[in-house]
């Protein structure tokens, strides 16, 4: 758990949105320095064991979607699986590009199999990291109503 949380981006003003939103959650940093000291720790962590570490930015909005599409309950354990998630999808971006760049243009190795790209797979991240976290992983949180729905802007 210590690494999953490196070099995660979050505001003052997002903290307190994510703050409201778990609201009763005893896993969750009880003020903005703990988020801070918590990623700080993750990033060392990560460091130590030779383990990349990049920016990454926690779109708070972004972050809810996803629980809504996955049907989970927000909470802190759920964070940490989306940053999970989110990490990997940006991860295997990068190395499909790597790849294509190898290649030429358009070219990845699973193209010239005959399969699907990792470019066209990578689409889809939603839909096929959805699995990630189990209902074990998430087994503290209660599963219930989505907090609010997300509705496309007219």
């Amino acid at each position: 758990m210590e690494r999953d949380f490196a070099r995660a981006q979050l505001s003052e003003a997002d903290y307190l949105r994510l703050a409201a939103l778990f609201r009763g959650d005893p896993k969750f940093p009880a003020n903005y320095l703990g988020w801070l000291s918590l990623v700080a720790v993750s990033t060392h962590k990560t460091q130590e064991e030779g383990g990349a570490t990049a920016d990454l930015v926690v779109d708070v909005d972004d972050f809810v979607a996803w629980c809504n599409r996955v049907a989970v309950h927000l909470c802190f354990d759920s964070l940490r699986a989306y940053l999970i998630v989110t990490r990997r999808a940006r991860d295997l971006g990068a190395r499909a590009e790597g790849c294509a760049r190898q290649n030429g243009a358009g070219r990845s190795p699973t193209n010239l199999r005959g399969g699907k790209s990792k470019r066209a797979t990578l689409e889809n991240s939603g839909r096929r990291f959805a699995h990630l976290p189990s209902r074990a992983f998430l087994g503290s949180c209660e599963r219930q109503q989505p907090a609010f729905e997300m509705r496309p802007a007219n």
